[in-house]
């Protein structure tokens, strides 16, 4: 891993730079792996495949799975409804690598953007190359893979201009397809880490309900690469994935707590001073009073 760190960086910017408009070649990959997505996050049925299958049980949080034409491993959907009303900061906990890597001490273990590119299909849009790792799983059993894939993100607004639904497909990196590896930074990518491929269609998609809360579902398809029965892989990624999606519930619920307090405090300082209108004599009459006082608990008057 330190090898991928030092040739791709570790470093988590805060900003990161757009490097022109993305090549056609990886428009070209993305733009089926968004419609993918766009069909198979909500509704029964799968737009490759079948229908989606209930794996019992699991309280607020919907876990399913299908099997695809002529792939042995099951493609997942894991959804549920959660607090917050703001999609961008939901998304900035699972894609952010400054923030995910936080709280997450159990599927990603490293997260790198080494590269991104604006998308001709809107100005809010971007395509980044990603690379990520994650962590061992059962005590060594399934060892540390290295995901090198492409990641387009969608932002749909409402009439207001605030963000209400995004979109953020991921797809891994098909080495035997010349034109589009040269389009990314993994032009001769090398890692002793297992490789794994992600179908595409896999991503996080998150829209604002009418209710006020949030939609927000995983979904996972890949293969995992090494010598793992399809068997093992297909019994246990549901579990995997639902641990995921509770602690990304947790974290958010977290952090919009935060962030309505803080939104919270800024309107009470914002309130604590009030103007009134011009008096008559042509100068402003401004009423001052602390943080959280009422109209009526007025202190003093001062004149401007």
């Amino acid at each position: 891993m330190n090898a991928l760190k030092e040739k791709y960086g570790s470093k988590v910017e805060k900003e990161r730079r757009v490097d022109g408009e993305a090549p056609q070649v990886l428009v070209d990959m993305m733009l089926p792996a968004i419609d993918i997505m766009a069909h198979d996050c909500k509704g029964k049925k799968v737009k490759e495949g079948g229908e989606w299958k209930s794996d019992g049980n699991k309280g607020k949080y919907n876990v399913e799975w299908c099997m695809m034409k002529g792939i042995s491993n099951r493609r997942w959907r894991i959804s549920w409804e959660a607090e917050g009303s703001d999609p961008e900061t939901v998304f900035s906990q699972i894609c952010d690598w400054g923030q995910r890597l936080e709280w997450d001490k159990a599927a990603i273990s490293w997260g790198v953007y080494p590269k991104r590119w604006a998308s001709p299909t809107g100005e809010h849009d971007f395509l980044d190359a990603e690379l990520n790792t994650s962590y061992e799983v059962g005590g060594g059993v399934v060892s540390s893979r290295a995901f090198p894939g492409i990641r387009f993100t969608k932002f749909y607004k409402d009439d207001s201009g605030k963000t209400n639904k995004i979109f953020s497909v991921f797809e891994g990196i098909d080495f035997s397809k010349t034109d589009q590896v040269k389009a990314t930074p993994f032009e001769g990518f090398k890692t002793k880490l297992v490789t794994a491929y992600v179908y595409p269609g896999s991503g996080v998609f998150i829209e604002t309900l009418p209710n006020g809360k949030l939609y927000v579902g995983l979904l996972c398809h890949f293969n995992i690469g090494g010598w793992l029965p399809v068997s093992l892989i297909n019994s246990t990624t549901g579990t995997e994935f639902l641990k995921l999606a509770k602690n990304i519930d947790t974290r958010v619920a977290v952090t919009s707590k935060r962030k309505e307090k803080a939104d919270k405090k800024q309107q009470q300082q914002q309130t604590s001073k009030m103007e009134l209108p011009k008096a008559e004599n042509g100068r402003k009459t401004i009423r001052i009073r602390p943080p959280g006082s009422t109209d009526e608990a007025r202190i003093s008057w001062k004149y401007a």
